[in-house]
């Protein structure tokens, strides 16, 4: 008889969360005009040191597309 363990449980969660996370992106990836407005703020925002890292995230990602 196999337990599900507190792991498994986990997997799941995390497995679920991964799907959701790609439906997410594919249905509201970034168009031109949003990619242009982050990319000026990025630049506007090098010489901060306060950058946050979600920003960073952001804009990477959607520049990878």
């Amino acid at each position: 008889m196999m337990s599900v363990t507190v792991l498994d449980i986990l997997k799941g969660l995390f497995v679920a969360a991964t799907v959701g996370a790609i439906v997410v992106l594919a249905t509201n990836w970034p168009g031109r005009l949003d990619l242009r407005v982050a990319m000026r703020y990025l630049r506007s925002r090098r010489s901060s040191r306060l950058i946050s890292l979600i920003t960073v995230i952001a804009v990477g990602a959607s520049r990878s597309a």
